[in-house]
């Protein structure tokens, strides 16, 4: 109950415009930027089945894609406070962002939709 009181909470905040560094978001609402090459993001879309902390204090989700096995993946700190209030087995969506689309990095990803 509390947890669903907060992500309310959270979806009035953002229909709002106030919003911190994390989106939490509908379906198909975090950002999608491209440049001349294409996507300058990466999606990941599942069942949330919990979030982590490794020994050095990196921070991860980890999802159920698709009856595949679990995929765990770093997110930011703001991704993973979200989570903490998300029911194991709720479909997510995590995008995260590079700065170009031939960069080839992973960072964290740093924005969550849920219900997808």
């Amino acid at each position: 109950m509390i947890r669903m009181a907060t992500l309310s909470a959270a979806l009035i905040l953002l229909a709002f415009g106030c919003t911190n560094a994390v989106e939490v978001a509908a379906p198909n609402s975090c950002p999608r930027p491209t440049d001349q090459y294409g996507p300058r993001y990466q999606i990941l879309t599942g069942a949330y089945q919990l979030r982590g902390e490794t020994p050095g204090g990196g921070k991860f989700v980890t999802i159920m894609m698709d009856r595949a096995t679990p995929t765990s993946v770093d997110v930011t700190g703001d991704v993973f406070d979200v989570a903490g209030n998300i029911p194991a087995g709720t479909r997510i969506t995590l995008v995260g962002y590079v700065g170009n689309s031939m960069s080839g990095a992973q960072p964290p990803y740093s924005c969550i939709e849920l219900g997808h």
